[in-house]
This record gives structure tokens, sequence and C-alpha cells, in this order.
């Protein structure tokens, strides 16, 4: 099984707002250790730009993560699905890449993005919300 991880995941984990949130951030890369996880290469722009909010060298430290623990996609290659997503759904640009990603994939997305995750259904894409799905996402992994 592949995952697609939003970056609302990884940002949970690095600049943490939320104490459950970022705990079942941990849990859940926990369990899919192993598996490929996919995103488009903006996720490191997406993490640098809100976790240095919080704290430079924490947005580096996240970066570095996602660089050593995420198959990255150059959004060119997904750039046509992106604009297909970006109009059967009117979702946020950065939500049809990771959407397309999925789609590029055959991976399961997972966000704390309710709306992302609302859209990604929405094109026939497996998509959970971590906060409120949790224990699905966590039973698929055992």
């Amino acid at each position: 099984m592949s995952f697609v991880i939003d970056a609302s995941v990884l940002i949970d984990i690095f600049a943490p707002r939320d104490e459950k949130r970022r705990r079942l951030a941990v849990e859940f890369l926990r369990l899919a250790k192993g598996s490929p996880k996919y995103a488009p290469n903006m996720l490191l722009v997406e993490l640098a730009g809100v976790i240095s909010r919080y704290d430079v060298d924490l947005a580096r430290l996240a970066i570095d993560y996602a660089r050593r623990n995420v198959i990255l996609l150059d959004e060119t290659a997904i750039l046509t699905l992106c604009l297909d997503i970006a109009l059967k759904t009117g979702c946020r640009a950065a939500d049809a890449y990771y959407i397309a990603t999925a789609r590029l994939t055959n991976s399961m997305l997972v966000s704390n993005d309710r709306t992302q995750v609302e859209n990604a259904k929405r094109t026939g894409i497996q998509a959970y919300y971590l906060i409120e799905e949790w224990s699905a996402i966590s039973e698929r992994l055992r």
C-alpha cells in the first residue's frame, strides 16, 4: 500500500499547534513505515513557508525529512491531470497537485485538510482525513 502525504501531516509534526494532531501524524508515519510515500515537489515549499513561521531550523529539518522519506514528483509531470482535477472539483491549486499525485501513483491520500480529502473523494481517490478517520487508516495499516 502506498500513500500521498499532504503537507498538513508533516506540518502537524514539525510545527505542532495541537497535540492530538501531532500524535496522530506521528503514529500514522510509524505505522506506514516501509510503505512508499509520495508528494508533489511543492511539498517542500509548503513546509518551508508554514514551519518557518514558527522556527526556521524546524522548517529545514522538515524539508530534510521529506527529501529522505518521500518520493517527490515533479509538478510538470502531473500538470495536465492537475488541470483536469481543478476543473472537475474547483479545488485549490495545491490540492489538485496532491490529488493528481495520488491518482498517478495509485496511492491513498492522507491529509489533515478536510476540504482536500472531500475533493479527492469526489474524484474517486481513496482519501482519509487523519483527524477524524484515524481508526479506518490504522485498520488498513495493521
